[in-house]
């Protein structure tokens, strides 16, 4: 049974270090196929365990890492499955 989607948010924005239900991304290329990779990777690994949150834009000891991460607010989730689906063959419906 995964823990509860507001628990995890709350979680999130408290933060100083990753867990196992959350991971921090310094910084994230939505052009790169190999950031792709990484973040379907992470996407995968949390749906089979339950669940977790991906925060983007924070180093690995919580702390903001500069990085502009703006281009990932222009992203429709659909397109995020679509591309969760190209590397698996399996549609997510709950991101």
């Amino acid at each position: 049974m995964g823990i509860d989607r507001s628990k995890l948010l709350e979680r999130a924005e408290n933060a100083k270090r990753e867990s196992k239900y959350l991971d921090f991304k310094r910084e994230f290329d939505i052009a790169s196929p190999a950031s792709w990779c990484e973040i379907v990777k992470d996407i995968v690994a949390f749906a089979n365990s339950g669940g977790g949150v991906i925060v983007f834009g924070v180093n690995n000891d919580g702390a903001a890492s500069g990085a502009d991460v703006s281009a990932l607010l222009g992203l429709d989730i659909a397109d995020v499955t679509n591309k969760i689906n190209r590397y698996t063959g399996f549609q997510f419906a709950d991101l």
